[in-house]
């Protein structure tokens, strides 16, 4: 599984927005990432002592 980043409205199964981040199968992801529809995203890990910011 990858999270991606919708760079522009695309469609995979429901509407998504630019700017509306989204998780999907990898091989799913890799072909949006190459239609160039979307960029991969990683997590940021949250340090000890950050929870509820």
């Amino acid at each position: 599984m990858k999270a991606v980043k919708f760079k522009e409205p695309a469609t995979v199964g429901t509407l998504y927005n630019a700017g509306e981040v989204a998780r999907f199968a990898t091989d799913v992801a890799d072909a949006l990432v190459k239609a160039k529809v979307a960029e991969e995203v990683r997590a940021e890990a949250k340090k000890a002592g950050d929870a509820g910011k």
